[in-house]
């Protein structure tokens, strides 16, 4: 009976706990502590996308902002509103909402507003040439929010206020091709796509001058002349060529092309060059090349420029033998000044003071005009550069008693660099013969120990160094009283 009556209460309280599990809900998942979300800006309009929550719990998504609440299903991840104004921030708040209710996971997210739709591109677009301009014409797209029009040339860009429709360009030149490239910008700075148009002017002839755009002093350089025509019947060309006398002289000329049968060239007026040219087969197309005239820039000391260019220009038509004028064309040359490569002079009454530890250089800078400074090289390896008119330049950090080889250059404002003078010193406390960076009697005693030695016998070689002072305060060849006087006077202080 005690066995049965224990294992039946058992089993009540375990159906008791089965009981209790069916009928008290189950503990709820975790959810992010925030939404995974972005914003993307249209005209007037804020899209917000994010990231369902992954949990059996979440039931949507609750959006606040711009003056509204929405409430967006599980599974749709986006929310738009539009309406907005253009350049206001505005700031959203998501949550995450369970099936019960509950509010979880609140993110913030904040975006401006922008307009980012480009305005059509310009429609009609023509480029027409009237003499010595080209008139370029379009129509406007209807955009309402078009603010203006851009148009590039040569690397030039052109801004034309909405509703103007036209650009002039005057002064062409004939035989160029003109190529326009033109943007609608609205007022939110959104450009449309790009819309080309070329024009390409043309004359009956052109006589063109090429050449080099700089030259040194007294160079020797080439100018082409050649001749652009629409024509199929000139056999003949004329031309006067002027330019800067100041700049340039004339020194010959070169034939360049085959068909060329006659060539004269002379120079009836200086400063202006008269060409006459006969050709057979006839002259065509673009840049056709006639001659080469030779000149030689004039000596400067100065960049300068100066021009070339044809004026009086005709050509020779057959059969007819009628004569047609020919557009001229103008070439500016700039002259720099002639390459320095000469390097300055060196230095002149250079002085070296010797001091503890140190050297102090003074000397007078060559008298060069284009001189840069000095470079001062200390045992190959520390260099100086000192500014030119500074004159002196203190050595430090060096060891008393150790001889140093000083390599002294000059440069001028071109780089160039001067071979350079060699010179060795020894720092030190003059009077210091064991470099301890005090004078005392151990340097008495070692003047003392070489006491008569001369110049010239078999010890001068070491007791030379300690040979500092004679008659005349100057080192004369033998160690002698004056030496030692000369220690003792440093000793003293005087």
């Amino acid at each position: 009976m005690f066995r049965l009556a224990r294992y039946s209460k058992l089993s009540v309280i375990l159906a008791f706990a089965i009981l209790l599990s069916t009928l008290l809900p189950a503990k709820a998942e975790t959810f992010p502590e925030r939404i995974e979300a972005s914003a993307e800006v249209y005209d007037g309009e804020i899209v917000i996308s994010w990231i369902d929550p992954d949990n059996d719990d979440f039931d949507k998504i609750k959006v606040v902002g711009a003056g509204k609440t929405v409430y967006i299903d599980k599974g749709v991840q986006k929310a738009s509103f539009t309406g907005l104004i253009n350049g206001i921030l505005y700031t959203f708040r998501l949550y995450a909402v369970s099936k019960s209710g509950i509010l979880y996971a609140e993110t913030q997210i904040s975006a401006t507003p922008a307009d980012k739709t480009p305005p059509m591109p310009v429609s009609n677009a023509m480029a027409e040439v009237s003499g010595d301009r080209i008139i370029l014409t379009w129509s406007d797209p209807s955009d309402s929010d078009l603010d203006r029009i851009r148009i590039s040339l040569f690397d030039k860009d052109y801004y034309i206020d909405a509703g103007v429709q036209k650009l002039i360009v005057y002064n062409i030149e004939y035989f160029k091709e003109y190529k326009f490239d033109i943007v609608a910008i609205d007022t939110s700075n959104n450009m449309s796509e790009n819309v080309t148009v070329t024009a390409f002017p043309v004359a009956e002839a052109k006589i063109s001058l090429n050449g080099p755009a700089t030259v040194t002093s007294e160079e020797v350089f080439n100018v082409d002349l050649s001749l652009s025509t629409v024509r199929s019947d000139v056999f003949s060309v004329s031309a006067s060529v002027y330019y800067d006398l100041d700049k340039f002289a004339f020194t010959g000329y070169e034939e360049i092309a085959e068909n060329i049968i006659l060539t004269a060239v002379y120079e009836a007026v200086y400063g202006r060059i008269d060409v006459y040219i006969a050709a057979n087969p006839a002259i065509t197309g673009y840049h056709s090349p006639l001659i080469d005239l030779i000149f030689t820039a004039n000596k400067v000391d100065e960049i300068s420029s100066g021009i070339i260019y044809v004026d009086r220009a005709s050509v020779g038509i057959a059969p007819s033998g009628e004569i047609v004028q020919a557009e001229g064309d103008i070439h500016c040359v700039t002259i720099l000044k002639p390459t320095d490569n000469v390097p300055p002079g060196e230095i002149n009454d250079l002085s070296i003071e010797e001091g503890h530890e140190t050297l102090k250089l003074t000397w007078k800078d060559p008298e060069d005009s284009d001189l840069k400074g000095i470079i001062i090289t200390v045992d190959n390896s520390v260099s100086y550069e000192v500014g030119k008119g500074i004159e002196e330049l203190t050595i430090s950090d060096l060891l008393n008693g150790k001889e140093v080889k000083i390599v002294i250059q000059t440069i001028d404002v071109s780089g160039n660099i001067s071979k350079g003078i060699t010179v060795y010193a020894v720092p030190g406390i003059p009077g210091d013969m064991n470099n301890d960076g005090i004078v005392n009697i151990g340097d008495l005693s070692l003047v003392m120990s070489w006491y008569g030695v001369k110049q010239g016998e078999p010890n001068w070689e070491k007791a030379q160094k300690y040979d500092v002072s004679g008659a005349n305060q100057e080192p004369d060849g033998i160690i002698d009283i004056y030496d030692l006087v000369y220690i003792a006077a440093k000793i003293l202080g005087a």
